[in-house]
């Protein structure tokens, strides 16, 4: 049954799981256009357009989930990761602050601010953003990752490297936040 989209779905998703991201991209691809405006497929395709390193296209499939479901995990940081790999930083910042504007308090916008901050180099404005999402978690590995590279740039070494080592104890085979450490 060709055109059963679930099994493309399934099809993708044990592709995805076996890291063969080509194989589970042809498969969103057909079960999008038996379920096209799916929003879930599309960040599903968007995770595999990433992991191949399809920075327009994983953009494009982020920002179609996000207008049909904004609530998906980890869709927010995503689609920032992608703009900001795209050099469109006013764009991802002006979305984020409007996304702040309306709950102060989360933690995934405030990670994804600061991450798009940083990478702007304005270390100072992306530290107060990750210290109010370290309040709300503390033991995050991508954040206190990110919160040790501000920590370097502002030449606060010691607190860097406590930062690194708190990543790893979150996640010991975090090959970044080891990377960082030894720099």
């Amino acid at each position: 049954r060709a055109d059963f989209a679930d099994a493309h779905v399934a099809l993708g998703n044990i592709a995805a799981m076996s890291r063969d991201f080509a194989s589970a991209k042809f498969a969103y691809e057909c079960a999008l256009t038996l379920a096209p405006g799916h929003a879930a497929l599309y960040n599903n395709l968007g995770n595999a357009l990433q992991a191949l390193h399809d920075h327009a296209g994983a953009c494009a499939a982020f920002a179609r989930a996000y207008e049909g479901a904004p609530q998906l995990p980890d869709l927010v940081r995503n689609l920032t990761i992608e703009r900001v790999q795209l050099g469109r930083f006013a764009e991802a910042e002006a979305h984020l602050r409007t996304l702040l504007a309306r709950d102060g308090g989360d933690f995934e916008v405030l990670l994804s601010l600061g991450f798009t901050l940083q990478k702007t180099h304005r270390p100072q404005e992306a530290l107060a953003l990750y210290e109010r999402a370290r309040v709300l978690r503390p033991a995050d590995a991508d954040l206190l990752n990110n919160l040790g590279i501000v920590m370097q740039d502002l030449g606060r070494l010691d607190e860097a490297i406590d930062c690194y080592d708190a990543a790893l104890t979150e996640r010991p085979g975090f090959e970044l936040a080891r990377w960082h450490r030894s720099l």
